[in-house]
């Protein structure tokens, strides 16, 4: 069995993009992560919209929980799931929604 490098996903110069997490006191964490941001689909006269959501290595953002907020990409963004392992567990996703001045 071999070990994948899933560090060649995470690279801000390839796939990835840094996420800002806004911790209590004005404290940060950096993480890059893979940031997942759907077009709209149209289905008769209904738009339907999956939630931008977030892929990021398991053991980075420790703790993330719903109602948190993260800066991506100049955006504001709050986690409206639970993070959730996905696959293998290297990974989680969590959804996300914009956050309106």
């Amino acid at each position: 069995m071999f070990v994948e490098d899933m560090s060649v996903f995470f690279n801000k110069d390839e796939h990835a993009v840094l996420a800002k997490r806004l911790l209590p006191g004005g404290a940060t964490e950096d993480v890059a992560v893979l940031f997942d941001r759907p077009d709209a689909l149209f289905a008769g006269d209904m738009v339907q919209a999956p939630d931008p959501e977030i892929l990021y290595p398991a053991g980075q953002f420790a703790g993330l929980e719903h109602g948190e907020q993260l800066l991506i990409e100049s955006e504001t963004w709050k986690v409206v799931s639970e993070p959730s392992h996905i696959e293998d567990g290297r990974m989680m996703k969590a959804q996300l929604k914009p956050v309106y001045a």
